[in-house]
């Protein structure tokens, strides 16, 4: 076990960070503003953008004066990273002071710990339920996933087939079921033999020599460490962090950590984003974040939709919600404001057309023309940085960008967050807020999306709760029914697929989705 214990100390050395980074945007205190939290406190989410970095629709920048001594981002195996090795879908955990009427922070540290990290399991990939199992544990991947250093299932798929298992690190929500919605799936290693992983999930049973999380047995011993637990707390439904070494079958655990659903202390201010399980029911709802199970009391609570009130009625399953207030002795909420909030995140995928790359400063694709930033996140299909003049025809892009203006602007004016350049693919789609509609078109960043064409009630895509469905029995029902549920208010997001002229796209295919 001492040497298990020597194989995996670089490894949580460089997983369990807790960091101050060098960024932009330096400053004073946050401003106050009117509604939500305005002071210190947690805010733990997914990276959707930067400049520096955006979490939870809060852009935070470094605090100024951090001492250089601070700056320490140890994940990824670079023992000198930066703000820069954070990428799009990574759920972080922010600590500074944060004005959520303004949308601006300062942070003083940001920790980043993936859910999950290992092999791709032996028939780990389900295309057709959009699902991958990694030690045992089933990941959904959702149209908002963001890809790193591989493209998609198939790619990874493939993989699978040539005899390869691709060492895959996930950020994502757990929901009640144990299954991790990833927000972020990314290629560490092209084959997987033997070393550190880590996972996390609730026990499913105690065993004689440790304990299992969904198919996956942990074994522990006398060298195991435990952190917020000791070993006789081990039991059925204790949400735990396991980091040890895998080797074949036998996963050998250096490290068990017990986890909380929020990740603060008692009385901190936080703000958390995640999706209902369920409506309000006597001042109470829940909503699935990073480590599952949140409780929210909403007794001292305002609701918001879109920058107006609203009222608890914006709470359904599967809704994705803001939620801001102070974390109580028992793990709950004690919610100031629950909020559902214009979708500004965008996606792009497709091939590049000649021309596409206009002199530095810009990049088209599918109709949709991005802002390249000082900040955005370029990266080749190797993980390597990707120089944009290198684009040609045929290449096939992953965009991810930030709306910059609003409905009146036709949500078009867009700054790249992280454009990836993928191994070749076929698949052709755009996703955003939609901004304008007819009785059989939508407007989505500026381009007109055509649905004549499609001739199916599958074609018309129900992804609100995360199971995608027809939206009704027959081709003309499902259509209206699509367009009915379809607002130009920013709060709902479309994904279509289909091949574009100028500025409209021929559907294949239209989804209307969870914002991010």
């Amino acid at each position: 076990m001492a040497a298990i214990r020597d194989m995996v100390r670089p490894f949580l050395t460089f997983m369990a960070l807790l960091l101050c980074l060098t960024g932009c945007d330096g400053g004073g205190a946050v401003a106050g503003g009117g509604g939500g939290i305005s002071g210190s406190g947690v805010v733990t989410g997914q990276i959707t953008g930067f400049g520096s970095v955006i979490v939870n629709g809060i852009r935070f920048s470094r605090k100024a004066g951090l001492a250089d001594d601070r700056v320490k981002l140890m994940f990824e195996n670079n023992t000198s990273a930066r703000e820069d090795n954070l990428r799009i879908g990574m759920i972080v955990t922010v600590k500074g002071a944060f004005d959520s009427a303004s949308g601006a922070g300062e942070y003083e540290s940001i920790e980043f710990q993936p859910e999950i990290r290992g092999p791709l399991d032996d028939a780990g990939v389900d295309p057709a339920a959009n699902r991958i199992r990694i030690m045992g544990r089933d990941i959904q991947v959702e149209a908002n996933t963001a890809f790193d250093s591989i493209r998609d299932l198939d790619e990874m798929n493939g993989e699978l087939q040539a005899g390869h298992r691709p060492e895959l690190e996930i950020s994502g929500n757990l929901d009640n079921a144990g299954v991790l919605h990833a927000t972020r799936i990314a290629r560490k290693a092209a084959d997987f033999t033997a070393g550190p992983v880590q996972i996390k999930g609730m026990i499913t049973t105690a065993t004689a020599n440790g304990f299992s999380i969904g198919t996956r047995s942990v074994v522990v011993d006398a060298d195991t460490e435990f952190r917020n637990m000791t070993p006789t707390e081990i039991a059925a439904g204790l949400l735990v962090e396991v980091k040890g070494v895998l080797n074949g079958a036998i996963f050998t655990a250096a490290r068990v950590e017990k986890k909380n659903a929020v990740e603060a202390d008692v009385n901190d201010n936080v703000r958390v984003k995640g999706t209902a399980v369920g409506g309000v029911s006597n001042d109470t709802f829940t909503i699935n974040g990073p480590n599952g199970a949140i409780s929210v009391n909403t007794a001292a609570a305002s609701f918001i939709k879109g920058g107006a009130a609203a009222t608890p009625a914006i709470v359904t399953a599967g809704a994705t919600l803001q939620v801001e207030g102070t974390l109580r002795t028992d793990g709950s909420i004690a919610a100031v404001k629950v909020s559902v909030e214009v979708e500004k995140t965008v996606k792009l995928e497709g091939n590049a057309v000649a021309g596409a790359f206009n002199a530095g400063t810009a990049l088209t694709l599918n109709g949709v023309t991005v802002n390249i930033v000082p900040t955005t996140r370029l990266v080749d299909k190797t993980g390597m940085a990707l120089t944009p003049a290198s684009i040609i025809a045929g290449d096939h892009l992953q965009i991810t960008g930030v709306i910059i203006d609003g409905p009146t602007g036709n949500f078009s004016n867009i700054n790249a967050s992280q454009i990836q350049r993928t191994t070749a693919g076929t698949v052709s789609f755009i996703q955003g807020p939609v901004s304008a509609k007819t009785a059989a078109t939508l407007t989505i960043l500026g381009v007109t999306i055509d649905t004549g064409s499609l001739d199916q009630a599958k074609d018309f895509v129900d992804n609100r709760v995360g199971t995608e469905t027809p939206f009704g029995a027959t081709r003309d029902e499902s259509q209206t029914r699509f367009f009915a549920a379809v607002t130009t208010d920013g709060l709902t997001v479309v994904k279509a697929k289909g091949t574009v002229t100028g500025a409209v796209m021929t559907a294949t295919e239209v989804e209307l989705k969870q914002p991010l």
